[in-house]
């Protein structure tokens, strides 16, 4: 846990904000309004990482689509600090294409 939180924390560039949780395996993550979710998503399925949704995860099915949540208990200490930079560049990308920059 206390690696995905430093990577998150170093790699967030203002796109991102994140709970650092009291108990559990998870670490809830917002992306930033100006962050475009399907050029997210299609970001990082081209740097092979895989994230579900928020909402997916809510009762409701919907208003979550700013939100995804990350386990800490499967990946390596390495894979954790790659996947959150991918993360952190998948963001980006879509912060770009929300807002283009001229």
């Amino acid at each position: 846990m206390d690696t995905m939180i430093s990577s998150l924390a170093q790699n967030s560039d203002d796109n991102m904000e994140f709970v650092v949780p009291d108990g559990g395996y998870f670490i809830s993550v917002k992306l930033n309004d100006d962050i475009e979710t399907e050029v997210f998503y299609d970001e990082l399925e081209k740097r092979h990482i895989g994230l579900i949704s928020g909402n997916i995860m809510s009762a409701a099915g919907s208003g979550y689509e700013q939100y995804f949540r990350l386990n800490f208990t499967l990946p390596t200490l390495s894979e954790i600090k790659t996947g959150i930079e991918r993360i952190s560049e998948a963001a980006a990308v879509a912060k770009q294409t929300k807002f283009p920059v001229i």
